[in-house]
């Protein structure tokens, strides 16, 4: 126990979205700003839902209250969610009148999907945050805890595992969204919400004796989905336009580098064009 087990669940909870976040946004400093932007705005629209329900706690132990609470909460998300999209297409204009500015390419559509997930990822941490990290310093004690209807895991590894699921569903649910609504195809746009009303709704398992046993692999799955559809649709748009994602590198056949280190190589979020349609 100690700090091993504090540092274990400290990994399962948060370790894999550290490492798609070094991979896909720390390395690209504007894709950060965006997605500390979005952790302050989600982390204010929990704590908004958090001040309505604060007159009702201790809600009672069972599923009627807490369901409520999952439905206001996540309606409340989905709504925010369609504000930061709005916001989102201001910033995607604002780089293309800057780049037109600067004779450099355009946005892609690479492009714009990064930036969804700058701002997925910023979801997802500021819910793990709130939800799982700001109560894992009790697991440096000598013990660990057992919730009643529980007895078979430990309270923190259901609450880890929970937070991976979340991040991840948060982080690439976030790209299908945009993705959707940018390509105004519906069923892509209320994918997102479909799966994270389900994801929440399932949780309410943990109510039952026993049920966190059924309910952790169950949600572990459904928030696997958001990062395959998004995966899979990604593969296919850069099959079709290949591009480099490192500013400086030269093109194939000895071509000059795409953009040189004055410009934007802050923010590498350049190269060529993306197909026909992309906005």
């Amino acid at each position: 126990m100690g700090f091993a087990y504090w540092f274990g669940s400290l990994l399962i909870g948060v370790g894999p979205g550290i490492a798609i976040y070094s991979s896909f946004v720390g390395r690209k400093s504007f894709l950060v700003l965006l997605s500390l932007a979005s952790a302050f705005y989600w982390l204010l629209s929990l704590f908004l839902v958090a001040c309505i329900f604060r007159g009702f706690v201790p809600l009672p132990l069972s599923v009627g209250p807490y369901a409520a609470l999952l439905l206001v909460s996540v309606f409340a998300q989905e709504g925010l969610r369609l504000v930061l999209y709005w916001i989102n297409r201001r910033v995607v204009s604002a780089v293309n009148r800057l780049a037109h500015t600067m004779d450099m390419p355009m946005l892609s559509e690479l492009d714009e999907r990064e930036i969804s997930l700058s701002y997925g990822m910023g979801h997802g941490f500021s819910h793990s945050i709130f939800f799982f990290v700001s109560f894992l310093q009790l697991a440096l004690g000598d013990g660990t805890y057992y919730a009643e209807t529980c007895p078979g895991l430990s309270f923190f590894l259901v609450s880890a595992l929970n937070s991976l699921a979340f991040l991840l569903l948060h982080s690439f649910g976030m790209v299908v969204s945009f993705d959707g609504m940018r390509r105004k195809q519906r069923y892509y746009a209320a994918f997102t919400p479909a799966v994270h009303l389900s994801a929440a709704l399932l949780t309410l398992g943990n109510l039952s004796r026993g049920g966190c046993v059924v309910v952790a692999p169950l949600v572990m799955a459904l928030s696997l989905t958001p990062a395959a559809v998004a995966a899979r649709t990604s593969w296919a748009i850069a099959a079709q336009s290949p591009r480099s994602y490192l500013v400086g590198q030269a093109e194939p056949g000895g071509a000059e580098p795409a953009a040189d280190a004055g410009s934007m190589s802050e923010v590498p979020l350049n190269g060529p064009p993306g197909p026909p349609g992309a906005s």
